[in-house]
């Protein structure tokens, strides 16, 4: 019969749908845990969890602007977007993404705030396109017209102290809206003025306006680039002590994770309760990557997650790392019900692999290496 290992609940009161993924599917999790061991409610009611944990966790999401594209379909086109600077020109700005290390713009215009619009003229505006291999920039404009003909005021502000106490840059991205700013710059005013002048440009320009006086960007240049996320730091904990809890029901199984003396641990996941009383980020470095760099028949991506646990004084913890990053959180899973020696489990996202620890001792028996 199914069983929740987070809230117990069973088939009579819920349903198991959906698959657990070990590590997240937005980080790259191979595996899954066992159908009808978590139900559709947890996974429902931390999918928020899970969103923030990729998008606003800095960890996740610098990481994901620099390694190869993993993760679910859906969120892949969900970019951070920040500010570029061209480092050959002062006053050159642009909203932006990177990819696999290289920076990208996105559509927009760039709007010189504190110029007068005489009546009857038009918008001076600066259009700002990404290169592409399949559209030319007359289409990319034309694409950008029709957005701005929907535009509906809604807009993800970005502030940054390099921008231009005059300069406002409006750029639409995955169906999203960005208005890049002054920090200094009121954020009322400044959106006031954007809606003022995109509704002024819509009705009295056309779409061949905006082709012929438009400025085209698409040279490539050495630009600095520059984002800011605001984390929920509660929600980050949560996720780490997310998968530590489902790399222990994997290595130990069903029944060990439906120990009573791991409630306190659930309950502070699904709720977010006194989580921080659960995860830290303890002083040291990661153990298990130092140990395991040693073999480089494992043939590991330099860039895997782990989780390794371990005992002490009774007590039963995990040291959750990501992208082989020295930098780790502890999680406090509760007392240790014949827990005696060390474990862990590996993602291996680069290679599309996940082992235990069992699994790469094997591995190194095979290969007739001894711990030194």
């Amino acid at each position: 019969m199914s069983k929740c290992i987070y809230t117990g609940v069973d088939e009579s009161t819920g349903t198991f749908e959906s698959e657990e993924h070990i590590f997240p599917k937005c980080i790259g999790g191979v595996h899954t845990l066992p159908k009808g061991w978590v139900c559709d409610s947890v996974n429902n009611s931390l999918s928020g969890v899970e969103r923030c944990f990729a998008r606003d966790n800095p960890t996740v999401a610098l990481s994901r602007m620099f390694f190869r594209k993993m993760g679910r379909k859906k969120h892949k086109n969900r970019n951070l977007i920040g500010v570029f600077k061209n480092t050959n020109n002062p006053e050159d700005f642009a909203l932006g993404y990177i990819s696999d290390g290289v920076p990208y713009s996105i559509n927009q215009v760039c709007i010189t705030a504190d110029i007068p619009i005489a009546e009857g003229s038009v918008v001076p505006l600066k259009v700002i396109v990404p290169p592409s291999d399949t559209k030319d920039h007359t289409t990319q404009i034309t694409e950008l017209w029709e957005q701005l003909c929907l535009f509906d005021g809604k807009m993800c502000v970005i502030k940054d102290e390099t921008i231009p106490l005059n300069m406002l840059l409006l750029g639409y991205q995955d169906t999203r809206w960005y208005l890049g700013m002054s920090k200094n710059q009121n954020e009322e005013q400044a959106s006031a003025s954007v809606n003022a002048l995109i509704r002024k440009m819509i009705t009295t320009q056309t779409v061949d306006d905006l082709i012929k006086m438009g400025t085209v960007g698409r040279d490539k240049h050495q630009v600095q680039a520059r984002f800011s996320m605001q984390t929920n730091l509660y929600e980050v904990l949560r996720a780490y002590a997310k998968i530590a809890v489902n790399c222990l029901a994997r290595l130990k199984g069903h029944e060990y994770v439906m120990n009573e003396s791991f409630n306190d641990i659930k309950s502070a996941i699904l709720t977010g309760e006194n989580i921080q009383e659960h995860v830290c980020i303890p002083e040291g470095s990661n153990t298990l990557k130092t140990i395991l760099s040693k073999f480089e028949q494992l043939n590991l991506g330099e860039k895997y997650h782990s989780a390794t646990f371990f005992c002490k004084d009774g007590i039963l913890y995990s040291e959750v790392a990501l992208y082989g990053f020295d930098n780790v959180y502890l999680v406090k899973l509760g007392t240790a019900p014949e827990f005696s020696m060390v474990d862990a489990y590996i993602c291996d996202w680069e290679n599309k692999a996940e082992y235990t620890l069992l699994d790469c001792v094997l591995k190194i028996c095979d290969h007739d290496e001894r711990l030194p």
